[in-house]
């Protein structure tokens, strides 16, 4: 193992440590001038301490991300490398055929139409919504012509990889079905960047959760997403995990949420 084995299952050491630091000063402060009893001094000291430990994740089922996470960055590198594998080692490599021969032929036309987007959505297996009924009484050029842009975007080189993410985004939002959500859009944006972009969904969202980086909803979810994910893929360098994609950073947070090839995408947010 590149780092220490951690448990989320329980605070952590320096949690710990807090903890029992806060009731001795708890203890120290109840029993200077008063003349309460032990045992009343020491049940106050521990509801105290209760205040610090109740602040720690208890586990991935229990963690909430409006408080403070005892997760150092090399902890969740160690879970993104541990999930990245049960990934790849669970889910066979056919099941990414659809979005290889998009690439390809996004790759041969700049651009993505009503067909490629048909592929990505039976790879991504949303439910389907009242825009596919929308989309296809929309001219295919129409269709391109908004994709040309935002592949074009996706690939702009001068911008950060989160600004160009964010522009893509944009730019796909004329389109039905991609107004509101990230899931479908971003499957597009990374067929159009796939050595630089990353997919959205629930599970990844949740898989960013259990490694102490909570995303935000709201406009420019996706732009702050890829952010969080760009973190991740430094962090993996900076401990000495190698070069990953932004794809295998979302693989990996996918597995961490939970999910398995056999559970579809309950919704396209």
């Amino acid at each position: 193992m590149l780092w220490p084995s951690s448990r989320r299952t329980t605070a952590s050491r320096p949690a710990r440590a807090e903890a029992a630091d806060l009731l001795a000063s708890a203890e120290t402060r109840l029993t200077r001038g008063t003349a309460l009893d032990p045992s009343l001094q020491r049940r106050r000291a521990r509801d105290t301490a209760r205040t610090v430990t109740a602040t720690v994740p208890s586990g991935p089922s229990g963690a909430d991300m409006d408080q403070p996470c005892p997760m150092t960055s090399a902890q969740r590198c160690e879970e993104i490398v541990k999930a990245l594998a049960g990934y790849h080692a669970t889910v066979p490599d056919c099941y990414d055929e659809p979005l290889h021969e998009v690439i390809e032929r996004v790759q041969r036309s700049g651009s993505l139409g009503k067909v490629d987007i048909g592929a990505l959505y039976l790879w991504k297996r949303i439910p389907q919504g009242r825009w596919g009924l929308k989309l296809l009484m929309m001219p295919e050029a129409q269709v391109r012509g908004i994709t040309a842009a935002a592949v074009q975007a996706a690939r702009n080189e001068d911008l950060p990889t989160p600004d160009a993410a964010e522009a893509a985004r944009k730019a796909l939002s004329p389109l039905p079905g991609m107004r509101t959500g990230d899931a479908l859009p971003s499957a597009l944006i990374l067929a159009a960047a796939p050595d630089r972009m990353a997919v959205y969904d629930r599970r990844a969202r949740k898989g960013l959760a259990l490694v102490c980086l909570p995303l935000r909803d709201g406009p420019g979810r996706y732009r702050r997403y890829i952010e969080l994910v760009e973190q991740c893929r430094a962090e993996l360098a900076e401990h000495g995990a190698g070069p990953h994609t932004a794809r295998e950073v979302d693989l990996a947070l996918y597995w961490l949420g939970g999910s398995s090839p056999s559970s579809p995408e309950q919704s396209p947010m």
